[in-house]
């Protein structure tokens, strides 16, 4: 049940093929539930569609993805299929850039505190993000992906290098420098579920956000409204607790409460990878209506190229720390510079995938 969902294609790639060799070694029959048309593509002999709680659709897995028969089989391949993002080439001004940004941490101390051995997360990586532009964030488990995200808007202080925040010095050290960008970045978790407060409703969720950013009680309920229609949700649902929404619903409620504060900047760190297929083109199609609309700049941190190469117009491809390369999407996918990224375009189940064609 979904045992290879939350892994980057390399593993996820080896965990495949160590389940089909137990399989023909040991005669096993196996039913694997995954909403990962690749990965279906990768391991199934057979498919069967579901779909409200009855099959829809089955057959051998070949027939069934490049042919399917049911329109709701249809709609979850057409759902993998790029592209999102817009083809003008043009951007905005420089947002968000570092130098030489490094982030160490202390693996083992001496009897006094001094550290004696370190780990470096992140290794001198230099980059430059425009407004309105959408970045994929793309690397194997480990490569630093998630830390850079947090260093790019403030949550960790950097070992070494520098930040800056549309032409500004940023200053982790600094309360004032961090208050100024922190109403202007913002988070976007994986896990919509631990990310929200079970016991507040999500009227006062948000109107907790927009207190703190300076709004009245009176003027922060009036807002509220406005931030659930604007990703696809009611109202009324300013009532109800977290436990009342599907998936998909709680990753709408967590945008909204990330663009309460009028950010220009979030980092999407894995955000849609535990939602289905169709949820999972929703929502993207709901952060790029909201990105248009407002002149969003995106971080989008996954493991999932299906997903990224959708979404994003350029790449950036991290191992051990370190930007290995950049360029835009469709270049990498079609001719990678690097071995690594080679070895990331390969793993990915399915490959070739005509998910992606």
């Amino acid at each position: 049940d979904e045992p290879t969902t939350a892994l980057d294609s390399t593993v996820q790639k080896s965990i495949l093929a160590l389940l089909r060799k137990l399989q023909q070694q040991r005669q096993l029959s196996v039913l694997f539930i995954t909403h990962d048309l690749d990965v279906v593509q990768e391991i199934a002999d057979r498919v069967i569609v579901m779909c409200q709680g009855q099959i829809v659709e089955s057959g051998p897995a070949e027939t069934v993805l490049r042919t399917p028969q049911h329109p709701y089989t249809r709609a979850l391949i057409d759902a993998r299929k790029p592209a999102l993002y817009s083809t003008d080439s043009s951007h905005g001004r420089a947002l968000v850039s570092c130098e030489g940004l490094t982030k160490r941490y202390t693996t083992r101390t001496d009897l006094w505190g001094r550290p004696q051995a370190s780990f470096d997360a992140v290794k001198a990586v230099n980059l430059t993000l425009y407004q309105g532009e959408r970045v994929g964030l793309i690397g194997e488990s480990g490569s630093g992906k998630s830390t850079l995200g947090r260093l790019l808007i403030g949550m960790l202080a950097p070992s070494e290098g520098a930040i800056q925040f549309d032409g500004k010095p940023l200053d982790a050290h600094n309360r004032k420098s961090m208050a100024w960008v922190r109403q202007r970045a913002q988070l976007v978790f994986q896990d919509p579920y631990s990310a929200l407060n079970p016991k507040l409703t999500i009227g006062s969720a948000l109107c907790e956000v927009l207190m703190h950013k300076g709004l009245s009680k009176t003027d922060a309920q009036q807002r509220c409204p406005g931030l659930l229609k604007e990703v696809g949700l009611s109202a009324r649902d300013a009532t109800k607790r977290p436990d009342e929404f599907s998936g998909g619903q709680r990753q709408r409620l967590v945008i909204a409460r990330a663009l309460a504060v009028e950010p220009e900047f979030l980092v999407l760190d894995e955000s849609v990878a535990a939602l289905d297929v169709q949820i999972q083109r929703d929502i993207l199609e709901l952060l790029a209506q909201i990105g248009e609309q407002r002149g969003l700049t995106y971080l989008f941190i996954s493991h999932d190229l299906a997903v990224v190469a959708s979404f994003c117009k350029r790449l950036l491809i991290m191992q051990n720390g370190r930007i290995v390369e950049t360029g835009e999407t469709h270049e990498i996918l079609q001719n990678p510079k690097t071995s690594y990224t080679a070895k990331l375009l390969a793993s990915r189940p399915g490959n070739p995938s005509p998910l992606l064609l």
